[in-house]
């Protein structure tokens, strides 16, 4: 090797960049998806309290519209599905969104 591709080839070598370390970027991803994690919990937490909430509210109009008109129409297995076809799109589109 000539004298001029030696001098080239060890400012190259000297220029180039930090071995990647995995660690740090395993670490990093970790922190990025914990945050990710705490949030959703959060948002869901939120989501429930303001359910619980609207529920105590409407809870006596609900009722008595329930003993007055529904309450002969629709059995108990009519009413988990139609709560879980509300309550699935609804957390779905929620898990979109974060």
């Amino acid at each position: 090797m000539s004298e001029g591709n030696g001098k080239v080839a060890r400012m190259l070598l000297d220029d180039a960049p930090a071995a990647r370390d995995l660690a740090f970027e395993v670490a990093v991803l970790a922190r990025m998806e914990q945050r990710r994690f705490r949030r959703g919990l959060a948002m869901t937490a939120v989501l429930a309290v303001a359910a619980t909430l609207l529920l105590a509210f409407l809870m006596p109009g609900i009722e008595s519209v329930w003993q007055q008109r529904l309450a002969g129409m629709l059995d108990n297995w009519m009413i988990a599905a139609l709560l879980v076809g509300i309550t699935l799109p609804v957390q779905h589109w929620i898990a979109e969104r974060a």
